[in-house]
């Protein structure tokens, strides 16, 4: 089993799927989503474009089979070096713009992060919202209870 969640092991060719699928850059990537879109369509479909889940019901001999495919390890590839250059900050406006990573953290908050994708059915529009700013350097996050549905019933417990 893998590290990140309850996937089976991995080829050596495709060590860093699981960290691919968890890392949520896969969701404005479309050479990352295709590596899980080519891997297994159908499975993808099934998961609603949830490569985590994805990964954890995907057959060993299916992992087998992507591994053997020399354009499936190029795409795979390929995501992969897009991702370390993601994280690395080189083709990011900071490099460009100030030769370089930040020297000191940064922190960033953005309403959007619950927009990603449709495979995270927990955080949709309707149940976040964001106040405006209280003052320079304060901001409120409305808390409200989330609608009862289907699978979620409803529950007196409150999100930010």
């Amino acid at each position: 089993m893998n590290a990140h969640t309850d996937t089976p092991a991995l080829p050596p060719q495709l060590s860093r799927l699981a960290e691919l699928a968890a890392d949520l850059w896969w969701t404005w990537n479309l050479p990352a989503r295709e590596v899980f879109r080519k891997l297994d369509y159908p499975l993808w479909r099934t998961t609603a474009h949830n490569p985590v889940r994805m990964l954890e019901m995907i057959t060993p001999e299916r992992l087998a089979e992507a591994a053997a495919d020399p354009v499936f390890v190029r795409r795979y590839e390929e995501a992969v070096r897009g991702l370390d250059r993601a994280r690395s900050a080189e083709d990011s406006w900071w490099g460009t713009a100030l030769g370089g990573a930040p020297t000191k953290p940064i922190a960033y908050f953005s309403a959007s992060a619950y927009f990603f994708s449709a495979s995270m059915p927990r955080m949709t529009a309707p149940n976040f919202s964001l106040m405006r700013a209280l003052s320079r350097s304060d901001f409120a996050v409305q808390s409200r209870v989330l609608p009862a549905s289907p699978s979620r019933p409803r529950s007196s417990q409150r999100v930010a």
